[in-house]
């Protein structure tokens, strides 16, 4: 599939990609006890779920994908479409109401 992520991000492995919406979502490294405030944080629990929806996705495993596209939907309310181009570093501070077109680009280190 293509136009999933920026081209320079193709290649950058799924752990990383959380590390860096990690550290740009609490300004600090992946900690212990940061990891405990972030599996609280609902805006950082649906990025994470769009992360792996863009790797199934990536990976050609479309049910999948398309499968955590519908759980971010209802749990979160954030709808992201599986052709929109995503950089690194997102953060999302409150994912309810979030719609992202299929032909939407958001670049890296994007804050919504």
């Amino acid at each position: 599939m293509t136009g999933l992520l920026a081209d320079e991000d193709r290649s950058e492995p799924l752990l990383r990609r959380a590390r860096r919406s990690f550290v740009a979502t609490f300004g600090e490294p992946l900690t212990g006890r940061s990891l405990a405030r972030a599996l609280l944080d609902p805006g950082f629990r649906a990025t994470m779920i769009l992360a792996a929806q863009l790797w199934c996705a990536r990976h050609g495993v479309k049910i999948a994908a398309l499968w955590l596209r519908l759980h971010n939907v209802r749990a979160y309310g954030m709808d992201v479409e599986v052709g929109a181009t995503i950089g690194s570093g997102l953060r999302i501070r409150h994912p309810r109401g979030i719609v992202i077109h299929h032909a939407a680009r958001v670049g890296d280190g994007v804050a919504i």
